[in-house]
């Protein structure tokens, strides 16, 4: 029994701005989830209660719910590694919210 795979549009924009050989790859992974939606290796995704799941292919990650009524796989996105959407730079670089805090001893008259 085979599932039919749906491909939502955002994942379909995230597949077709990476490099061919990636896309190559999540592609060949994507075809395989159609035998088999729970290969080893996929998890499913806490929170949400929706069913998601995901499985990693190198440095990204699909994300997918299945039907299994329907033989279905939903494919929603296309997650890349933090560090190639340069989300890990910016959490280096964000500033920690800075108090000015007076001693307590600082202000008061000595005795």
């Amino acid at each position: 029994m085979t599932y039919t795979i749906e491909i939502s549009t955002s994942a379909a924009k995230a597949l077709a701005k990476l490099e061919k050989a990636n896309r190559l790859r999540i592609a060949g992974a994507i075809e395989l989830l159609s035998v088999d939606p729970r290969p080893p290796g996929a998890k499913m995704l806490r929170g949400g209660g929706h069913g998601r799941w995901r499985v990693r292919v190198g440095d990204y990650r699909i994300v997918y719910a299945i039907e299994d009524d329907r033989l279905l796989v939903v494919l929603s996105g296309v997650v890349g590694h933090a560090a190639d959407r340069g989300l890990a730079s910016q959490r280096a670089v964000r500033p920690v919210m800075v108090v000015d805090v007076q001693p307590p001893w600082q202000g008061l008259a000595s005795c």
